[in-house]
């Protein structure tokens, strides 16, 4: 049985094996660790369900997701009523329908013939900006609601949480749009008053139809009905219901699209406008509807050869870049010469004084600016422990080079020179008083990658000290890294060893469906293990990592411990360790074991 195990999960990829260990040795330790949990839901959750509990409570923070849905489970109140409960499912369903071809209708009667005539210039009416402008993506989200209306037809009433829960992760279009909508409302409105074509284009196809505006408002008014759709079924579901969880979920997901402040749009602008105009050589491009700043850290750049401080920089953290910034002096702050300030109590960044202010022009001077040095999208970026000569250190590396999603490879190359430069890049808090001169010394990217290797990193296992600032910014890369790459996917944060984990929660069986899965999956099933194998033959790609628990009868787990990689740490002994049986009794053992082995 065991052999005819090992043959299957070689047919996986999952040739080596390694044992377990209670510590682990690294060169290179990542300060954020991205986990797939997967659980065989159609076995049902026990006995995971008090571990599961045990791994989330041990988080130093809420779940993950736009929004927090404690509350929505605080507030449920059950009202017994199924007549009421199967209408509401009734309505949802022919409401989407309707949704679905008024979106069909917009499109074919007004979108596509408008975008197809910016081709033809003796045909345009609207050119190829304007209609992007005012039509944002509205076609993506008629794609997402397409699809979702097709499952919605065949969906039982006992899975429309289930159901949403499959589809929200594309849901991202919705944010996009609404992103756009004020700004698609303008140019709108400018155009009927100034473009006499398109002006009567619309005229001739009314008769009795949504006009363009009505037809803009479709996606947010949709996002409003479902809010209050999955209030009502909540309303009429009990806690114990097998759907209860997902419908929460779900709802939490629709109200964080849904809830866009009045003065987000406003305030973003200004925010840009003033990065933009305080920082040398900052690129136009900075400035997106959607894009946001998320963080900022100032810190000083060492050199990885010497260790001896090399120039004071800010890290600017936004939403699917990171960006680097020199600052002109040690003491001074990168916020506060963008004219920004982080609320003390809310944490968020805004503006503190207009940077096209006589007084704050004044106040900085040209001498002040701070100086563009590089920036690099948040999936090709990681954030490393650095190196114990210099406490509380961390090292940003480009995991990823050029293949940029952009047309304009060229540009992004430039921009992305700092990294190109060197992959590696030291930083840690500034200590005014120890500061030597800067170093002039720049060194190689093959030396730094020789200083890497054989310098001794701090280790998983290590003290990694790190100021309350830096441990924030640390967090909050990793939170959006996540949401970046794994885009509209929920998960969960814990804190563990001085590391951030975020972790993804999946059906087991639904896994093949997962885009983007992490390189690390940690398999809880109720079943023997010899089933995993048949499970996960359909996923096209797996986890490089593989670690399956399976509850044992003589002792506390089963576990199979995998990888498609060879592993440093791997005996050439040929025992039982693949197959391990595990006595342990405690959550958080287990807990800390998986999260051990899984890196």
């Amino acid at each position: 049985m065991k052999k005819n195990l090992e043959e299957r999960f070689q047919e996986l990829g999952y040739v080596h094996r390694f044992p377990l260990a209670k510590t682990i040795t690294v060169g290179l330790a990542p300060l954020c660790h991205y986990i797939d949990i997967l659980v065989d839901e159609q076995q049902g959750t026990e006995p995971w369900i008090k571990f599961l509990n045990s791994f989330m409570s041990s988080t130093l923070g809420d779940t993950v997701a736009p929004t927090d849905s404690n509350h929505i489970i605080h507030q449920h109140r059950f009202v017994k009523d199924l007549e009421k409960r199967d209408h509401l499912i009734r309505d949802f369903k022919a409401t989407e329908m309707n949704y679905i071809a008024n979106l069909h209708n917009f499109l074919k009667a007004i979108v596509l013939p408008l975008r197809s005539r910016t081709k033809d210039k003796r045909k345009c009416i609207l050119g190829a900006y304007e209609c992007n402008q005012i039509f944002i993506n509205i076609d993506d989200v008629y794609k997402v609601n397409t699809a979702f209306a097709q499952d919605v037809k065949s969906c039982s009433s006992d899975a429309i949480g289930l159901l949403f829960s499959r589809h929200l992760d594309q849901f991202k279009a919705y944010h996009h749009f609404l992103l756009g909508l004020e700004n698609a409302k303008s140019f709108h409105t400018k155009e009927m008053r100034s473009n006499l074509d398109y002006h009567q284009y619309l005229e001739k196809r009314k008769d009795g139809n949504p006009t363009v505006y009505d037809y803009l408002l479709l996606p947010a008014q949709r996002l409003g009905h479902y809010k209050l759709f999955l209030q009502g079924l909540l309303k009429h579901t009990p806690k114990t219901h097998q759907d209860f969880t997902h419908l929460v979920n779900a709802l939490a997901k629709i109200e964080a699209i849904a809830s866009m402040p009045d003065d987000y749009h406003t305030n973003l602008i200004h925010i840009f406008q003033n990065i933009l105009q305080s920082i040398q050589d900052c690129p136009a491009s900075l400035i997106s509807q959607q894009r946001c700043l998320i963080d900022a850290l100032d810190v000083v750049e060492y050199d990885l050869c010497t260790l001896k401080p090399i120039s004071p920089v800010t890290l600017f953290l936004f939403s699917d870049k990171v960006m680097v910034v020199r600052r002109p002096t040690f003491d001074s702050e990168g916020l506060d010469l963008c004219g920004l300030y982080r609320d003390v109590h809310t944490g968020s960044i805004t503006t503190l004084l207009r940077k096209g202010d006589p007084s704050q022009q004044r106040r900085l001077g040209e001498s002040k600016k701070l100086k563009f040095r590089g920036w690099l999208p948040l999936g090709y970026a990681d954030l490393y422990q650095g190196v114990p000569e210099i406490p509380g250190s961390l090292m940003l590396v480009a995991t990823r080079l050029a293949n940029s999603p952009s047309n304009n490879i060229d540009i992004d190359q430039l921009l992305e020179n700092y990294f190109h430069e060197d992959r590696a890049h030291l930083f840690a808090i500034p200590n005014l008083e120890s500061h030597l001169a800067p170093s002039s010394s720049h060194s190689s990217l093959s030396s730094n990658h020789s200083i890497l290797h054989k310098r001794s990193i701090s280790s998983l296992g290590s003290t990694h000290q790190s100021s309350p600032k830096m441990n924030a910014f640390v967090k909050h890369f990793g939170r959006t890294r996540m949401k970046d790459v794994y885009r509209g996917s929920s998960f969960k944060y814990m804190d563990w060893q001085d590391h951030h984990l975020f972790a993804r929660i999946h059906d087991l069986s639904m896994y093949h469906t997962v885009h983007n899965k992490s390189d690390t999956a940690i398999a809880l099933i109720n079943d023997k293990l010899g089933e995993t194998p048949m499970i996960l033959q359909h996923t096209y790609s797996l986890p490089s990592t593989l670690l399956v628990v399976a509850p044992s009868e003589i002792f506390g787990f089963n576990l199979a411990a995998l990888s498609q990689h060879v592993v440093q740490s791997v005996s050439s002994s040929s025992g039982d360790e693949d197959l391990a049986d595990l006595s342990v009794i405690d959550d958080l053992e287990l807990t800390d074991l998986l999260l051990t082995n899984g890196e």
